[in-house]
C-alpha cells in the first residue's frame, strides 16, 4: 500500500503561540507506504516482515503545531512460529514543533509492542514508548507503558 497527496484548507485559523490573531489557510503534502519485504513461508502467506514509512509537511508553521512529521517502523507477524497471528512491532516518529512556539524544537518517540492474538475475536497488546523532549521542550525523557485490548464481534 502506498499513497501520497496534497492538502489545502482556505479557512481561517488561530495563530501560534497564543491564538489571539488569525491566519488564513495552509497547504501541505503527505506520503505513506508499507510493504511486506520478507515471507519465510513463501509468497501469499501472512507470516513475515512488513516495513512502513510516513511523511507529512504543512507549509504554514504559524498555524500548525507540528508542521513536519516523519515516521518509520516494522512489524513481524508470526515471529514465534507457533503463534502465527501474533505481531511484534517497532516504530519511530519525529515531530518538528513549530518555530512559532517559543523554546520548543522537536519530539522523538520510540514505540515497541507485541500483539498477542488469543482468539479471532480477542487480542491484547502490551505497549512501551519512550519520548525524547516531550512536546519539543528540553527536559527528561518520558517512559509510557500501556496495554490495549481489542474485542471484535
Amino acid at each position: 500500500m502506498h499513497g501520497f497527496g496534497f492538502i489545502t484548507n482556505n479557512n481561517s485559523f488561530s495563530s501560534l503561540p497564543d491564538g489571539k490573531t488569525k491566519s488564513g489557510g495552509y497547504a501541505g503534502v503527505f506520503a505513506l507506504g508499507q510493504e511486506m519485504v520478507y515471507q519465510p513461508d513463501g509468497p501469499g502467506t501472512d507470516r513475515g516482515l512488513t516495513v512502513w514509512g510516513s511523511f507529512a509537511y504543512n507549509s504554514k508553521p504559524v498555524v500548525s503545531v507540528i508542521p513536519l512529521f516523519v515516521g518509520a517502523g516494522a512489524s513481524y507477524q508470526g515471529l514465534i512460529r507457533k503463534r502465527k497471528n501474533d505481531v511484534a512491532s517497532a516504530g519511530w516518529i519525529y515531530g518538528d514543533v513549530s518555530n512559532f512556539i517559543p523554546g520548543a524544537t522537536a519530539e522523538n518517540v520510540l514505540e515497541l509492542n507485541y500483539k498477542f492474538v488469543y482468539r479471532r475475536f480477542l487480542a491484547i497488546t502490551p505497549d512501551f514508548q519512550y519520548i525524547w523532549k516531550p512536546g519539543g521542550y528540553d527536559g527528561p525523557g518520558v517512559t509510557v507503558l500501556g496495554v490495549q485490548m481489542s474485542i471484535t464481534f
